[in-house]
């Protein structure tokens, strides 16, 4: 069963949001890059366990917080007689170990040693355990999802599954039948219950709102549109077509996930949509997709 569905971080969706609407660093790219490229292989991963439905509990993009420290897991499935920990990394190509630590071939450069994080990862969660008076195994591991990936002189006790194990790793949970009993449940409630649905400190660049670029964005090609249309939306670039009620709903979402502290009112949304012909158009649609509050001149609107 699964207890929480896999969201798409706060980050990911700030940079989707900004990354048609300003210019990114170099640093502020690739971040963004590596990002899409993690959800991706949470997906993947998320493929390998989606018929685990009967012996297990799931619960996805846990972040949570003991003694003032805040941890995050990809992936903690409850069996029987243990709990699994799955860091889920998307790395491509060629890496290798030496005396403890990672590098990349062929550059040799130095990365951050992901078994140090899995270890912090379950260090924290045995003291969120133990606050929460609960006792269960733990088995935390590395899984690369990448068939691109290989690890050269890679210990055999390394906690990690490689590309070529990962059909072993399904069967291997597959295999880990038991009832579980109500004890079990309340652990996954508990979990669920104290994930941090946002978090304090978040890397994305700094942007303001005259700076970025208004409008309304093709779903498919990411330009903007030059036109509106009664119906549908036509992008002059990819030729593709979308309702005008999707395309402004999605931009109207798109503002307040950048400008969360600012209400969405009639001229707020006629500016940044910026090609919507009059603003009695854009009130019209407003009432029709989210819930007016307040009278008048003080009228904004939020999301059901």
């Amino acid at each position: 069963m699964i207890v929480k569905e896999r969201g798409i971080s706060m980050e990911l969706q700030v940079f989707r949001c900004l990354k048609n609407r300003m210019v990114f660093t170099e640093k502020e790219k690739t971040y963004y890059i590596n990002l899409e490229k993690g959800y991706s292989g949470e997906l993947k991963f998320d493929e390998l366990t989606k018929n685990l439905v009967d012996d297990c509990l799931i619960i996805k993009d846990l972040t949570l917080e003991i003694t003032n420290n805040i941890f995050q897991i990809d992936s903690l499935l409850i069996f029987k007689d243990m709990l699994c920990v799955f860091e889920v990394k998307n790395y491509e190509d060629n890496f290798y170990f030496q005396s403890n630590k990672w590098y990349t071939l062929p550059s040799r450069k130095e990365i951050n040693n992901p078994i140090l994080q899995l270890d912090r990862s379950e260090t924290l969660l045995r003291k969120y355990f133990q606050a929460h008076r609960f006792s269960i195994p733990i088995e935390s591991k590395i899984v690369f999802v990448n068939p691109t990936f290989t690890l050269y002189q890679a210990p055999i006790d390394l906690p990690v599954v490689f590309p070529t194990q990962l059909q072993h790793l399904q069967s291997t949970l597959k295999s880990k039948r038991g009832t579980l009993t109500t004890q079990h449940t309340k652990l996954a409630k508990q979990l669920y219950d104290d994930h941090m649905v946002t978090t304090p400190f978040l890397r994305v660049p700094r942007y303001n709102y005259e700076s970025l670029r208004k409008g309304l964005e093709c779903r498919g090609c990411g330009e903007f549109y030059k036109q509106w249309g009664e119906v549908l939306l036509h992008c002059k670039n990819c030729g593709d077509f979308e309702s005008v009620e999707a395309a402004f709903v999605r931009t109207v979402k798109e503002f307040k996930i950048l400008f969360a502290e600012r209400k969405i009112t009639t001229n707020e949304i006629y500016d940044w949509c910026r090609i919507i012909p009059s603003i009695r158009l854009v009130r019209l649609l407003l009432n029709r997709y989210l819930n007016a509050r307040g009278n008048g001149r003080s009228t904004y609107y939020e999301f059901p």
